[in-house]
């Protein structure tokens, strides 16, 4: 989320590509966003921008032609209602990804909100922002529930701090209170971590004792503290230290004297690695995170204190802004990640073998447990005795059937007795032959039926017996 420090980069940067030009017609607002429409249409007029905190004003000032200047001398008292229509100002807040950038026409970017054209070089300077929680109100002033600017208005910033302290807000630790924009106009989650980190300030400690013990503090507000007053020892070795108000004013200006920022294009302003060498702590190789009690990413070094809260854990594990890597690399890291937990498995599973005993090594290595099995001689048995039972069955039939069929062959080929056997009485003996035989197939298919029922009977009742 852009900061105090980018929001002035970003109004240095609209003064300096406006300074000299001439911008006309209508402002084009994109009819997806939700804000206010900008009712203004000039034929000549400039821009210009200023900076509070998070918040920032954009001036749209008309320029006068000499048909204005002839009226201004005729008619005094309605001119100067004309000049005060063709005055505007509108107050952005940048939400999460809002900037400014200056293109071509035909270069527009695809989130551009609100456009603002120039007369003759078609150049347009857009507000973008693809995430769209970016907001402008048409006329509005700053923020009443802001506090004063951490950058430009230092003495009231650190005087509306200390006489504050007996705000319940000041309950909460530090790095969360350096979070509310009532008393911290500017201050972001990058500027917390490097305010903690520069100032040897536990970032879980209470607000209250850690500001309670910087000068032009009342009395009344020291009682207020969790362990009472503090001793005037203490009290001076942590006026030793920087204290942590001045480094609200000076960390962001020295990211304005960067002039670069993580939040800001890179194409208008210098290089990313001046802002990552400058970074000390936020998302650094060594340091820690943790969320907060909003579940806000904290970075921090050493102890994090008392007020660290109890379902916290490590969201983020190495710094991003240290190196950049490329697909390849990024390919090579996963692999190296996969190796690296193949081998973490293989030495646990040779761990867990080792001390194992053999038995239960075998067990585990074999296949899951299963019903007990039936010997072979006991399966012997009692295929044997089924089968003695079907045999028997098979037996009787057979006879009957033998000796009807030779019978209707020996009829069919006229060697019994003395009758003669007609061609139609020799066709019905050969049907009546071919029937008897599908009929012996039947059988011996019935008998190999019979013989498997009987086994898996036998099996099932050996397994009962057991």
């Amino acid at each position: 989320m852009p900061e105090g420090p980018e929001l002035h980069l970003s109004s240095q940067f609209i003064n300096a590509i406006c300074k000299g030009r001439i911008f006309s017609g209508t402002v084009r607002k994109n009819p997806i966003h939700k804000c206010a429409d900008v009712v203004w249409d000039a034929a000549a007029y400039t821009i210009s921008s200023v900076s509070r905190g998070k918040e920032l004003k954009v001036f749209l000032q008309s320029l006068k032609r000499e048909a204005d200047e002839k009226s201004n001398v005729e008619h005094g008292a309605v001119t100067s209602k004309i000049e005060a229509a063709k005055r505007l100002h509108l107050l952005f807040n940048f939400g999460m990804s809002g900037k400014f950038e200056f293109t071509s026409v035909s270069e527009l970017p695809k989130h551009a909100h609100l456009s603002f054209f120039t007369k003759t070089d078609d150049m347009a300077l857009s507000f973008v922002d693809y995430r769209r929680f970016g907001k402008w109100q048409v006329g509005a002033d700053w923020s009443p529930d802001r506090g004063p600017c951490v950058l430009f208005e230092y003495p009231q910033f650190r005087s509306n701090v200390l006489n504050s302290l007996d705000n319940s807000a000041f309950n909460k630790p530090v790095c969360e209170v350096l979070l509310n924009q009532k008393y911290f106009n500017g201050i972001g989650n990058y500027l917390r971590a490097e305010i903690c980190y520069r100032g040897g300030v536990r970032p879980f400690d209470q607000a209250r004792a850690v500001f309670s013990a910087l000068p032009d503090v009342p009395d009344d507000v020291k009682v207020k503290t969790e362990d009472g007053v503090k001793d005037t020892a203490k009290a001076k070795v942590k006026a030793e230290r920087p204290d942590i108000l001045e480094l609200c004013n000076t960390i962001p200006l020295e990211v304005v004297g960067l002039g670069t920022s993580l939040y800001l294009p890179e194409d208008e302003h210098s290089d990313m690695s001046k802002f990552s060498l400058w970074l000390q702590c936020y998302y650094k190789c060594g340091m820690k995170n943790v969320a907060d009690h909003n579940k806000r990413t904290m970075w921090y070094h050493g102890d994090p204190g008392p007020m660290l809260p109890r379902e916290s854990g490590c969201k983020r594990r190495h710094g991003v802004y240290d190196k950049k890597l490329t697909k390849s690399g990024k390919k090579m890291k996963k692999e190296e990640n996969v190796d690296a937990e193949d081998k973490q498995n293989d030495d646990s599973s040779t761990e867990k073998m080792k001390r194992c005993p053999k038995s239960s090594r075998q067990d585990k290595q074999g296949s899951p447990a299963k019903p007990k099995r039936i010997t072979r001689t006991s399966l012997k048995t009692l295929v044997d005795e089924s089968t003695k039972t079907s045999k028997t069955t098979t037996k009787v039939k057979k006879a009957p059937r033998k000796k009807s069929s030779s019978k209707a062959a020996d009829e069919a080929n006229g060697i019994s007795g003395t009758k003669t056997i007609s061609s139609k009485e020799k066709k019905q003996n050969a049907r009546r032959v071919k029937g008897n035989l599908k009929s012996d197939e039947k059988d011996t298919k019935s008998k190999s039926g019979v013989r498997s029922r009987a086994t898996r009977a036998a099996v099932i009742g050996a397994n009962v017996a057991e």
